[in-house]
């Protein structure tokens, strides 16, 4: 994974630095907690304490005016930013420190800082959403440039850290820990992926390695072992599951980053026209084209992979993008040497590769004369078959060869 997906976000930053420590709240008001109720008061008293620096009374203040009025979007506006000044939470600085990689401690920070910022991200999608969404009193616009880029940055910095995460350790980006680390780590100031969890790269050569050695083999036929196929078999299972565990860890975030492309398209909708805002709505919508291209058609690769995954071992993997969970547990990639072999196919037309293969005695291709052959065939084509579906429906996955960096 190169950091294009990570400098479109960075980009979007820059456009908005200041917007959420320098805000100006004009008029005077009372400065003094007369106990007041009514939501539009204690905005105001919020807004005094903001120009006076003092952030926790203003984030009290706030709070209360949005539970007098829910729909309030002065005050949900006003939590959100007293929020962010209260924990400390700087999204361009965390942005820009996952996009440049420079630093040479990078996981530590995020380590360091990702609970406070999951918490304020939370906050800031909770308050801002309903404005964007129009649910609330409309004294804000739903279209408010500023509402809609700093839910942009929330969603995106929160997808961002659920996927830095994938083994469950809250030690982020990580070489150790279960199961080898996480799948995405930091290398010379570039995300990828992490070898001890998904080496795709290897197993990708290995699959090609085998089909050429068949593929060379086959005007003998005599030198196609048993071995051989199972290998290939072995490999398109692994490369199939570390493929899978791609999409279980970044479909897990889906919705944010679903979200953080909605609010960035709403953002530009929002801006009016001439000038240098002009400018600013062409970048941003192409970072918004960008971004979507991520997500385009990513429910049916990982269902095209889940497919092939059945053809290969006869086992379904459920919920692959709604239940975010549970969908992996089923079957882990120690599956192999403990399968549970099917008696019957669960998907019509899908081959079972490895059903197949372990009721097959002896060599294959030893001997031509041998009645074994014409069954040792079809099970050759239909591996062969299989295993060029896998790579193509890789080829295909429109995710995956963006966070490989080798998309358009």
């Amino acid at each position: 994974m190169n950091r294009k997906f990570l400098i479109i976000m960075l980009t979007c930053t820059v456009i908005i630095v200041g917007i959420m420590s320098c805000s100006v709240f004009d008029g005077l008001y009372p400065d003094k907690d007369t106990g007041t109720t009514d939501a539009a008061d204690l905005v105001e008293m919020g807004d005094i304490a903001m120009q006076k620096g003092e952030v926790a009374a203003a984030t009290n203040y706030y709070a209360r005016a949005v539970r007098a009025d829910g729909r309030n979007s002065k005050a949900r506006r006003g939590y959100a930013r007293a929020n962010i000044l209260l924990n400390n939470a700087n999204l361009i600085w965390l942005a820009s420190k996952m996009s440049s990689g420079q630093d040479s401690d990078l996981p530590g920070l995020i380590t360091a800082s990702a609970g406070g910022f999951l918490g304020t991200m939370d906050v800031v999608i909770a308050y801002l959403g309903p404005i964007s969404e129009g649910r609330c009193d409309g004294a804000v616009s739903a279209y408010d440039f500023e509402i809609n880029m700093n839910l942009m940055l929330a969603y995106f910095i929160r997808g961002f850290l659920r996927n830095g995460d994938s083994n469950g350790d809250s030690i982020y980006f990580s070489t150790a820990g279960p199961g080898g680390g996480d799948l995405f780590i930091f290398d010379n100031g570039n995300l990828g992926y992490n070898p001890a969890v998904a080496d795709i790269t290897t197993l990708q050569n290995n699959i090609e390695g085998d089909l050429s050695a068949i593929e060379s083999s086959l005007p003998t036929m005599a030198s196609i072992q048993r071995s051989t196929i199972s290998n290939l078999i072995w490999q398109g299972h692994d490369i199939n599951e570390a493929l899978l565990l791609v999409y279980k860890t970044f479909g897990s975030s889906f919705v944010d980053f679903t979200g953080a492309s909605s609010s960035l398209n709403k953002a530009v909708a929002g801006l009016t026209s001439g000038g240098v805002m002009d400018d600013i709505r062409n970048d941003i919508n192409e970072r918004y084209t960008e971004m979507s291209a991520y997500l385009t058609g990513a429910d049916t690769d990982a269902n095209n992979l889940n497919n092939d995954h059945v053809r290969i071992v006869g086992v379904n993997v459920p919920g692959y993008i709604s239940d975010s969970v549970s969908w992996y547990a089923s079957f882990s990639k120690s599956v192999w040497p403990h399968a549970f072999v099917n008696s019957t196919d669960p998907r019509t037309g899908m081959t079972n590769l490895y059903y197949k293969f372990v009721r097959k005695p002896g060599d294959f291709f030893t001997n031509l004369a041998s009645p074994q052959t014409a069954e040792d065939l079809k099970i050759l084509q239909q591996t062969t078959n299989t295993m060029l579906q896998l790579m193509r429906d890789v080829e295909n996955a429109n995710l995956i060869k963006n966070l490989m960096g080798s998309g358009s």
